[in-house]
This record gives C-alpha cells, sequence and structure tokens, in this order.
C-alpha cells in the first residue's frame, strides 16, 4: 500500500492531469492534517524549500527529472501506478501539436477508465485457487445468478459434476466478492488481481487449471467463438524484463476495452510466454 492510499481516499489512476492530482492530494491532507504544510511535503520530498512545489502546483514550472525521481520515491507507486506517472508527466511536458500528443492522451485515457482493483492475498489464494472462481465471478457481473448446480453446469457447459459450484460460492461469498440479494447474487464491483512476480503454489494451480480449460475449448469450440495462436521467436534474456512489461500493458488495455457489463458470454484470455530452450556457454562447448 502506497503513501496515496494511506493518507488519502484518492484513486490515482482516475486523474488525467498531473498538477489536478497534485492539487488535490494537498487539498486531501490538508484536511486530514490540520498541521500539514507545503513546506513540510517539501522536506519529505527532499527538497530545499517549498517554492519549486509551489510553482509546479501554480503551472509555473515543469516537472523536472529530480523531482520527479523524488514524488516516485514518496509515493511509493505501484507499477501500474508508476506506469500512469510516468505519463502524465511527459503529456505535461508537450504540446498539442506534439505527434506523441494524441498516443499519450489515449494510453492515459485507458488508465483512468480502469477499475478499482484489489490485490489478493496469499491466504485468499489458497481458498481461490481455480479458474472456475473467477469465471462464475465474471458471470455474476453479467446478471444476478442463483446458487443453482445443475444451472451452472447448463451455463459453464461442464460436465455434470465436475465442477462444484456451489463451494466456489460459498467461498467467494466468504472472501467479500459475491453479494447475495433476494436469492441471487452479484459481483462486487472491483477487480480482483494476483500479486505480481511471485512464486505461490495456488497460482500454479490457477495457471492449471486454465491451461486444461483452454486445451478443452479447442475442440469444444468452432474457430469463430475462439482464436488460438502462437509465435516462436529467438529472445535476447536482458530483454525479458521489458517483454513481460509489454505482455502486462496489452492485458491491461485488452481488459479495458474489451471487459463488458453489458456483455453475454464469460470469455478467458491466457497469454503464454516461456522459454523453449536456452543457449549458454555448456551448451555451445558441448
Amino acid at each position: 500500500m502506497n503513501s496515496i492510499d494511506i493518507n488519502t481516499n484518492l484513486n490515482f489512476l482516475g486523474f488525467s492531469d498531473i498538477r489536478n492530482f497534485l492539487k488535490e492530494y494537498s487539498f486531501a491532507m490538508k484536511d486530514q492534517f490540520s498541521n500539514w504544510t507545503l513546506t513540510e511535503w517539501s522536506q519529505d520530498l527532499g527538497l530545499e524549500s517549498p517554492t519549486s512545489l509551489t510553482m509546479i502546483l501554480n503551472g509555473q514550472r515543469n516537472i523536472g527529472p529530480s523531482i520527479e525521481t523524488a514524488f516516485i520515491k514518496y509515493f511509493s507507486f505501484s507499477e501500474k501506478n508508476l506506469r500512469h506517472f510516468r505519463l502524465l508527466i511527459k503529456q505535461d511536458k508537450i504540446t498539442s501539436s506534439d505527434p506523441l500528443h494524441d498516443l499519450l492522451e489515449n494510453e492515459i485515457a485507458l488508465n483512468t477508465n480502469a477499475k478499482p482493483t484489489t490485490t489478493l492475498s496469499s491466504k485468499q489464494l489458497e481458498s481461490i485457487n481455480h479458474t472456475y472462481y473467477f469465471s462464475l465471478r465474471q458471470l455474476a457481473r453479467l446478471l444476478p445468478i442463483p446458487k443453482d448446480q445443475k444451472y451452472l453446469e447448463k451455463v459453464f457447459m461442464c460436465e455434470e459434476n465436475a465442477i462444484n459450484f456451489i463451494e466456489i460460492f460459498e467461498i467467494l461469498e466468504s472472501q467479500g466478492m459475491l453479494l447475495h440479494r433476494n436469492g441471487l447474487y452479484s459481483a462486487v464491483d472491483v477487480v480482483f488481481d494476483t500479486p505480481e512476480n511471485i512464486s505461490s503454489e495456488s497460482i500454479k494451480q490457477i495457471h492449471e487449471a486454465s491451461g486444461q480449460v483452454a486445451l478443452q475449448a479447442i475442440r469444444k469450440f468452432d474457430v469463430a467463438q475462439r482464436n488460438f495462436q502462437s509465435c516462436t521467436l529467438s529472445v535476447n534474456r536482458k530483454h525479458l524484463p521489458q517483454a513481460q512489461a509489454l505482455i502486462d500493458k496489452f492485458l491491461d488495455d485488452f481488459e479495458t476495452l474489451i471487459d463488458s457489463k453489458e456483455g453475454d458470454s464469460v470469455y478467458q484470455l491466457n497469454v503464454q510466454f516461456f522459454p523453449m530452450a536456452v543457449i549458454n556457454e555448456n551448451s555451445l562447448d558441448n
């Protein structure tokens, strides 16, 4: 949890202008801490005086590299918030005639339209360790659904008793992911995400189950209802962090554009990127 979450109720991804965010943050801090001042904020940022900060808030100067670094350290941004912060900084420094302007505007719009996100804890993942937990919750976003095994077997096109949907219902409700009203269940309008770049047995089980469902879909659905593609390429391992960041960004953008409460189906997108062969000094010598 970063400083934005701890000290204010601001949704950083909801801002499309960096100065508006900084102003709203300062207002929120003053409301919460009566003795809080720009001088104190400047000291926390490592600035010699509040002059630079005041000029930034008033639109009299841009955010330079050193102050940008100070803000990043101060707010302890998550990866998604950090990407958004850097986009807002770039946008603040270019004019509307710049060729990059429209591209930045579009990317910022994708972020600001994103839904609130909560990262699941390790304990939650131990309970929610199958792809159908996430699929059932997505179905409950489309329409209120009953806790009915036969109904869900039909909707999900499952074999009888292959998946215990009643147990899934009870666990999702206990984790605060479903709301029970008038005998039907609806999803809480929050995106529940898994932690990034951690090795977890629960996450491995989710990926394994997703892979099994994907394999079944090859035979189960006509090509007009699915899309399976792959490419095999040579990669320099030093570019792996960049490749993983591109995949993360694609998934975020894809979800923002395609996910819809007015949908009529629940789909799953799996992106798989893994080594097939690795060259090292020993293999070359041999």
